[in-house]
């Protein structure tokens, strides 16, 4: 994409071009009403091209749909190519992408249009090791066979805290399903009844569940087992993502 220094900073003639552009046509946000993947606040360099002009601009939130740039200087609907790495050790990732909306003082929703499928597992993969920063309850690991419904799934529990669990599962439900989960916290412990339902999936990894039904005696002895086993792991699981 070009010598590295041609990557440092848009140019003052591209980003008059491109805010003539964007004035010209909606600056609206789109929301869509159930988010397919978690999003983790991020801050790596994307490179991106737009038509015959490479730059590259600093990212501020990472999804499995997409990214939000540090720029309110693309236009809306303008086709992208991106290339980026979420961290320096990591591989490259690269994916044809579309502006879908620009906000002042915000950035600019860049959705991925066209992603190879081992890219979008290294984002998801990426987004499910840090959405732990984000939590305010601590998180713990947990191994344990999880009966969902009338069925019974061996699962390695990732992550659980009062508010939630992440199942380990390559057969994950799909987001919104509802759940009813049994599982014990350890052999001995009477079995833990709680419903849930499914905040976002990590395809081949698992699902985040989130408890909605819990009875009291049951979220003090998750609460209890949690507090007892939080040096484990330092950082939370709480709730499933939200923006």
């Amino acid at each position: 994409m070009g010598a590295r220094g041609g990557h440092e900073n848009i140019t003052k003639s591209f980003v008059a071009r491109v805010r003539a552009a964007t004035c010209a046509g909606a600056t609206v946000k789109r929301e869509p009403e159930s988010r397919k993947y978690p999003r983790i606040p991020s801050d790596f360099p994307v490179i991106f091209k737009l038509g015959e002009t490479t730059a590259r601009i600093h990212s501020v939130n990472l999804g499995g749909g997409g990214l939000r740039l540090e720029t309110s200087a693309l236009p809306c609907g303008a086709e992208l190519m991106v290339r980026f790495r979420t961290a320096k050790h990591h591989a490259f990732i690269q994916a044809k992408a579309r502006v879908i909306y620009t906000l002042p003082d915000l950035g600019s929703g860049v959705e991925f249009t066209d992603i190879n499928q081992e890219h979008l597992q290294d984002i998801l993969k990426a987004i499910h090791g840090n959405t732990g920063n984000r939590r305010k309850a601590p998180r713990v690991p947990l191994a344990t066979q999880i009966h969902i419904g009338d069925s019974m799934a061996l699962a390695l529990s990732r992550d659980l805290s009062v508010g939630g669990i992440f199942v380990d599962t390559k057969e994950p439900c799909s987001i919104g399903t509802r759940l009813d989960l049994r599982f014990h916290l350890t052999e001995n412990d009477p079995v833990i009844i709680a419903r849930g339902e499914v905040r976002y999936i990590v395809p081949k990894l698992g699902m985040g569940v989130q408890f909605s039904e819990v009875s009291s005696e049951d979220q003090k002895r998750i609460a209890a087992f949690v507090a007892q086993s939080a040096d484990i792991l330092p950082e939370p699981f709480s709730q499933a993502p939200t923006d």
